[in-house]
């Protein structure tokens, strides 16, 4: 049968039991009593309170689940929380107010095979969380493998598949060699012992359906590799490798990505000077790392940017922030010439003047045909 426990954590973290209880109506009854006498006594460590969790979960036939739910914000250690959790327990996050880090949360719940989800009332608590419980008390397969044969599917996406609940879907994006029929085995556990299925797949060789898949592809791929890139120091060897890929999938598919600058082909030469202005593609270089300076000022959450634009003569200049896929937040700046010195804000907010949650977003500047483009992160 199913376990349960309850930990309660504000600057340090506190279990209810020494041990799982068994869940029976009686023990039901208890947890619930003892959550309804919990009271706020400020401060918020993440850390402690999943560390703790984790720690109490042990990688059997159960199912390990944490029903996560804050509504301050702290420092996070993602790399950490990966080491930690050796267990394979998906984490399900709740974000409660507007005082959360939304970009921690959601970052927890994706690296833990999780959702996060944000409630701004405290009423609709007890609607989400038992919405949460309806979708995931019924496991179909824990630790799914996926099998094709003949073998020639590749660098699927994400390399480890989600457990598998009632009602959900389990959507993998790869790539293979040879278009055809193939065999699809899914096979796993759940709490009876081991378990598979079997299912015929045809493999297509239609081009518009095929450039559609590759670039859905390429969009999970290129956030797996910004995942990996994080926990990688630059000295390492591995951070040279990852930067290159992220480049060649961003430039191959149209993404922007933190490695790269869009650059029209026939520009692609050794940097030159005529008159004292650097032309392109030094402009996409030296933008992003010695031309830009950002500043911000989190008492009234805005960020400002500075340009030094003296001896490049920019024409249809263009400034935006966006989001990691892409997808433009706000317009900063559309002129027609750059002045020498630039300097523009941001009021952390939408073009529709909504606030913008914290995490890492793209600014852009495209002026002669260029784009260049640079990582900012946004805390609280």
């Amino acid at each position: 049968g199913d376990l349960l426990s309850v930990i309660k954590f504000n600057s340090y973290a506190e279990t209810w039991t020494e041990e799982h209880l068994r869940v029976n109506h009686e023990n039901t009854e208890l947890a619930a009593s003892y959550i309804q006498g919990i009271r706020p006594t400020g401060g918020t460590d993440i850390m402690k309170a999943l560390s703790l969790a984790l720690n109490r979960h042990h990688n059997d036939a159960y199912v390990n689940v944490i029903i996560f739910l804050t509504d301050g914000q702290a420092d996070v250690d993602h790399r950490a929380l990966r080491h930690m959790n050796s267990s394979s327990t998906r984490i399900f996050v709740f974000g409660i107010g507007d005082e959360v880090n939304e970009g921690d949360l959601i970052r927890i719940a994706a690296n833990n095979k999780g959702t996060a989800t944000f409630i701004r009332k405290a009423s609709d608590i007890t609607f989400s969380v038992s919405a949460l419980f309806n979708r995931i008390n019924d496991p179909l397969v824990k630790d799914p493998i996926l099998d094709f044969v003949p073998r020639n599917v590749h660098s699927i996406v994400p390399g480890v598949a989600p457990d598998l609940y009632r009602g959900e879907q389990l959507l993998l994006v790869g790539r293979y060699a040879e278009p055809g029929e193939t065999m699809l085995t899914v096979s796993g556990t759940d709490k009876q012992g081991p378990l598979s299925f079997s299912y015929a797949a045809h493999l297509s060789d239609d081009p518009l359906l095929n450039g559609l898949i590759s670039k859905i592809w390429a969009r999970h791929r290129l956030t797996v590799l910004m995942e990996k890139l994080k926990s990688v120091k630059q000295e390492d060897p591995q951070y040279d490798q990852l930067t290159r890929e992220l480049a060649s999938l961003g430039h191959r598919h149209g993404f922007v990505t933190p490695s790269t600058e869009f650059v029209k082909p026939s520009e692609l030469v050794e940097e030159v000077e005529e008159g004292g202005a650097i032309t392109p593609p030094a402009i996409s270089v030296m933008f992003a790392q010695e031309r830009c300076r950002v500043t911000y000022d989190p008492e009234i959450r805005t960020m400002y940017f500075e340009f030094e634009l003296q001896d490049i003569d920019l024409r249809n200049v263009r400034v935006e922030v966006l989001d990691r896929s892409g997808k433009p937040i706000v317009l900063l700046a559309d002129v027609p010439i750059a002045p020498g010195r630039m300097k523009l804000s941001w009021p952390i907010s939408d073009q529709q003047g909504e606030a913008v949650p914290a995490g890492e977003y793209v600014l852009s500047l495209h002026a002669n045909g260029v784009r260049s483009t640079r990582m900012i992160r946004l805390t609280d």
